[in-house]
């Protein structure tokens, strides 16, 4: 079954269409990234988001609770009738903000079992989940999974650095899309540490997961301000050294449209 892959922006925000089933992923169109103040950090974009979401979609689906990802502004400026997917952590914040629409948590998988038996919620013909970090320690980042029949896309937009617990549970599907970062972004300990933890992580990934094809996201050189903006430090790997070390890899943009 074919797979569309169109940017909505440079950074963390989708289109896919995989078979009859449309869905937005983490659509950050309008305003700025705030985390929590913006004395703390306040992050713009610095290339062009898409003008109109030319085709239809059936569903939103949110990864993460922070502003980049689960954007406010933009999701008000969508189509009400489209169902909202999202991680418990963004869950309430939704349910807040849009009460009158449907706002569907996303179950997680934290068992190799859990893939086949349970915790998978319908998007037309897709089925969703996600699995986080283990361990106590936050940051908490998310990686959504999207199957069909024994197909995966992998939306994984900090990296993952459990590449052990990640092989085991996925180590009987085909991932038929991996979206992942390749660039660093780190912070200080004390305000999250590794955002995003770089290349090497991401060539584990593709290591360990396989997958058919692989596209970045998560990896556009925003300007901003902050303590944390000014605080962090950032590398941002071209597409040409990226595909020199991945043979998977597709370069994107929000003027093509990719069908895998």
């Amino acid at each position: 079954m074919s797979l569309t892959l169109q940017r909505l922006n440079m950074d963390s925000s989708w289109h896919i269409t995989w078979g009859n089933t449309n869905i937005l992923l983490d659509p950050w169109l309008v305003g700025p990234d705030i985390n929590y103040h913006p004395y703390l950090s306040e992050q713009w974009h610095v290339l062009e988001c898409v003008d109109t979401i030319a085709k239809p979609y059936d569903a939103i689906a949110i990864s993460q609770q922070y502003n980049d990802h689960c954007n406010t502004a933009t999701l008000e400026s969508l189509d009400p009738t489209a169902s909202i997917y999202t991680v418990p952590s963004a869950h309430h914040h939704l349910k807040q903000c849009f009460n009158a629409r449907e706002v569907i948590p996303i179950e997680h998988l934290d068992h190799p079992s859990d893939i086949d038996e349970c915790g998978w919620s319908s998007i037309g013909d897709l089925e969703i989940a996600y699995i986080s970090k283990l361990g106590w320690m936050p940051p908490y980042w998310n990686i959504l999974l999207f199957k069909y029949g024994k197909d995966l896309v992998v939306y994984s937009p900090h990296g993952f650095t459990d590449i052990s617990y990640m092989e085991q549970l996925l180590q009987e599907w085909d991932v038929k899309l991996l979206i992942t970062s390749f660039c660093s972004y780190k912070l200080p300990s004390w305000l999250g540490g590794a955002i995003n933890p770089g290349l090497d992580n991401a060539l584990s990934l593709v290591e360990a997961l396989q997958p058919s094809h692989v596209v970045r996201t998560h990896d556009e050189d925003k300007t901003g301000s902050g303590i944390a903006y000014y605080l962090s430090a950032r590398s941002y790997p071209t597409d040409q050294e990226i595909s020199g070390v991945v043979p998977q890899f597709i370069s994107t943009t929000t003027d093509t449209e990719i069908v895998l």
